[in-house]
């Protein structure tokens, strides 16, 4: 007898099937884990199918050992095969990335969840809707189900799994921390966790210890989206309009949205995005009348920089803006300035040859921090010359505005507060009454089921994204904005947009589904 096998091992794509004999003693069937010699080593195998013979009448090697003869079921396999087909990948480089292999040595306990247990309260105002979508996703296959926040993420799920009589379910996240965060929020329910920090010998474990069980919750990363098996009755996507659902940086370069989504079909498995705002694909894939919205409150309030851009003492820091930090501050709360850029300015100019300094290595140009010059695509650090080096000129000047020439700013509008930073140069909570932070705050240090004394968030150029040279960059600007409202949302702050394009974003506030459904 001639078996098919998937070495599961990188290879090209010409070696991605080898044959192997073995004697009909050896009980193989499609999807059976067994070892195999490759060249002068043992590795490990998926059986892709049995034959009686080989193509060609030439001499093969035999497989040494079956491990586990029942691995992966026959759709499994399958969905394997369409996920590599659908990126042009070796199924057994796909296999190798996501299966997890036996090691020699086993441990007889492991942890399911990491951190202390933080279970999850939701305002008395909120319970109604919270009861509300769950219920509609329970009368539902496929939909989204809007979620200001983590935190509600996690209501909604915990409240699913009470009413629902679907118990085997899987949370992908697109980051470790919201993993972290939804295996303590859901410490009651037990579930297991995968990060990709844990050793090889643990996470076979839990894979294993999730394929045998008949009821149990997995909350994972994109490393473990292929551990959902054929009993799994439920996905969870949260966070579904992340870029970082989608690998960009090595192979295999997969999309959890379409793998899951291809899972849930071949399966008839239950599939829910959970996010801030849909996107024009989430309304194609499930139907308008599957979109659950969520009331986040209060309300965005709007700051025409461009009309007040003559009136006002600084470029970026509108008049309204500085009132409402000032009214913040004389009520003791803090203020969270909202700016996602980094250094002191954009560029640095020669006003006599009105050239801008550029990396000398990769020719892009350098951005500015209080002593150096920085590229931020060959990361080249070089100090703030004195003269052009173009035409020796030397009147050199700072454009544009980063977070460090605001705070500079702010600090002669308000002398005596404190002024922090937070971006990935600086990485600290926040403790003065005006923070500065980027994305990084949100990705990182936001935890919504902490209490907070910002009083006041404020988006101080939601334009940038929207200028941006992407095809999808109204949706990434509204998606942003949707995300710090739901963090404004948590906080319970008044959340202000300070914006060129009022008009524009209180129209897609407004009427998010219209504006949306118009780009289909």
């Amino acid at each position: 007898m001639i078996a098919e096998v998937y070495p599961v091992r990188r290879l090209p794509r010409s070696m991605q099937i080898l044959d192997y004999q073995f004697p009909k003693t050896m009980h193989l069937r499609r999807g059976s884990l067994v070892t195999i010699p490759f060249r002068s080593h043992q590795i490990f195998g998926i059986v892709r199918s049995i034959k009686d013979k080989p193509f060609r009448e030439i001499r093969i090697k035999s497989i040494l050992q079956v491990v586990d003869p029942q691995c992966v079921s026959e759709k499994e396999l399958t969905w394997f095969e369409t996920s590599a087909h659908q990126i042009v990948q070796p199924v057994s480089t796909l296999l190798l990335a996501h299966i997890p292999l036996p090691v020699r040595k086993h441990k007889q306990q492991f942890h399911s969840a990491n951190g202390q247990p933080s279970p999850v309260t939701i305002p008395a105002s909120e319970a109604q809707t919270i009861s509300r979508i769950t219920n509609e996703l329970t009368k539902r296959r496929k939909a989204f189900a809007q979620t200001p926040d983590l935190k509600r993420a996690a209501a909604l799920i915990a409240g699913f799994t009470l009413v629902s009589s679907h118990k085997k379910i899987i949370i992908v996240c697109p980051h470790i921390l919201d993993a972290r965060f939804l295996c303590q929020a859901l410490d009651s329910l037990e579930p297991f966790c995968v990060t990709s920090e844990e050793s090889k010998g643990e996470r076979y474990r839990i894979w294993k210890a999730f394929r045998t069980s008949t009821q149990a919750m997995l909350i994972t990363t994109r490393t473990g989206m292929f551990y959902a098996d054929q009993q799994t009755t439920t996905v969870f996507l949260v966070r579904s309009g992340h870029p970082d659902h989608v690998l960009h940086e090595r192979n295999p370069r997969l999309d959890t949205r379409i793998v899951m989504t291809e899972f849930a079909d071949q399966m008839s498995a239950n599939l829910y995005f959970l996010d801030v705002l849909h996107r024009p694909e989430d309304v194609h894939a499930f139907g308008k009348e599957h979109i659950l919205t969520y009331a986040i409150s209060p309300k965005p309030i709007f700051i025409d920089a461009g009309r007040e851009r003559h009136a006002s003492p600084h470029p970026v820091l509108s008049t309204s803006c500085l009132t409402a930090i000032e009214e913040a501050r004389s009520s003791n709360q803090q203020v969270l300035l909202i700016y996602n850029k980094k250094g002191y300015a954009h560029r640095l100019r020669c006003e006599e040859c009105h050239l801008p300094c550029v990396c000398e290595t990769c020719l892009h140009v350098l951005r500015i921090t209080q002593s150096t010059l920085q590229c931020t695509t060959c990361h080249t650090i070089n100090p703030i010359p004195v003269v052009c080096p173009a035409c020796h000129g030397q009147r050199l000047t700072a454009r544009g505005f980063g977070p460090e020439r605001i705070a500079e700013a702010l600090k002669t509008f308000f002398p005596t507060t404190d002024i922090q930073l937070i971006d990935t140069d600086h990485f600290h909570q926040p403790t003065s009454p005006i923070v500065i932070a980027t994305r990084a705050y949100l990705e990182n240090l936001f935890n919504p089921s902490k209490a907070s004394l910002f009083g006041v968030v404020i988006h101080l150029d939601p334009d940038t994204a929207l200028y941006s040279t992407d095809y999808r960059s109204s949706q990434r600007a509204m998606w942003a904005v949707f995300e710090w409202w739901g963090l404004a949302h948590a906080y319970r702050s008044s959340f202000i947009v300070q914006t060129n394009e009022t008009e524009w974003f209180e129209q897609r506030i407004a009427h998010a589904e219209e504006k949306i459904l118009e780009e289909l």
